[in-house]
């Protein structure tokens, strides 16, 4: 299929899938299942598609790279363990045995984010605080209060940490010091946000457009208008391409991924209507690959540009 000057292909499909993500140098994929025994993780070389691991687990639901070398499991308690439903084990697990390096239990976790060397882990909350913690000893490393807060992501070198509230601020602090935000600028709208791969720059969903926010001065500097299908739906999922040009979200329920301009600030087109909610989007390390995670499938699409 063509999107705008883009040649898009889907090349591969994983099924079944709970999730998944690029792990390592985002030259793997990390495939989350359940099967007739329980759950499993594989582990799936790009060059080629050959498995190279696997590893039974217990109860995952959602996946998230760590760094180049691990990866974080949200996994429900062990049975027995707890009656609390809406509390979730988060598991730090090495990529090459696929042990348990570090663990702790959230209480009715949102989105995450890993810091960029792998050593630290934002914990978001709908209806609460922000929590850091430290993926090699499971420790709470920082607390920051709030009523609710959606999309969480580091910037490129570590440095900075951004946070949306669903109040509508975003917040941005020192990822070594998360007191207090270093500023903070009102976007409103959705929940989710990304950070440029080479700039203190951040892209967020609002009701109407993706607002793209200068990280060093908390200033709104651009301003793209969003079609009506993210109007009708939350943008769940974005990702910038490794050189910055290329954006995809994806709406959380309505299965929509779509491509926007990021040199021309301008919307390119619709990728897919999968009327499946989906649990990611992801560019591997090159920008050949895009991953589109549902609940029920991996799918990686070759992208090129004309």
């Amino acid at each position: 299929m063509e999107i705008g000057r883009y040649k898009v292909d889907r090349i591969k499909r994983i099924e079944p899938s709970l999730g998944a993500t690029f792990v390592g140098k985002r030259d793997a994929l990390l495939v989350a299942r359940e099967t007739d025994d329980g759950y499993e993780l594989e582990v799936i070389q790009l060059k080629g598609f050959k498995s190279v691991g696997r590893a039974p687990v217990e109860g995952v639901v959602a996946v998230t790279r760590v760094g180049e070398e691990a990866v974080l499991l949200k996994a429900r308690p062990e049975r027995g363990k707890t009656a609390n439903r809406d509390e979730r084990r988060m598991e730090v697990r090495s990529l090459k045995d696929f042990h348990v390096s570090a663990s702790f239990v959230e209480d009715r976790p949102g989105y995450v984010a890993a810091h960029p060397d792998g050593t630290q882990i934002a914990v978001a909350h709908d209806f609460g605080p922000l929590h850091i913690w430290d993926t090699g000893t499971g420790e709470m490393l920082s607390k920051y209060g709030s009523k609710g807060i959606g999309g969480v992501a580091y910037s490129h070198d570590g440095s900075l940490l951004a946070a949306k509230e669903f109040a509508g601020a975003l917040k941005i602090f020192d990822a070594g010091k998360l007191a207090q935000p270093l500023r903070s600028v009102a976007v409103g709208g959705e929940a989710q946000i990304t950070f440029h791969p080479d700039k203190p720059v951040v892209a967020a969903a609002a009701k109407n457009a993706i607002k793209i926010v200068d990280a060093s001065t908390a200033e709104v500097t651009l301003s793209i208008k969003t079609t009506k299908k993210e109007s009708q739906g939350a943008i769940g999922h974005m990702a910038y391409s490794p050189d910055g040009t290329l954006l995809a979200t994806a709406i959380l329920n309505g299965g929509v991924v779509s491509f926007w301009d990021m040199d021309k600030a301008k919307f390119i087109g619709h990728m897919l209507e999968l009327d499946t909610p989906l649990s990611g989007v992801e560019f591997d390390a090159e920008g050949k690959f895009l991953l589109v995670a549902s609940y029920e499938a991996a799918e990686i699409y070759t992208i090129v540009s004309a």
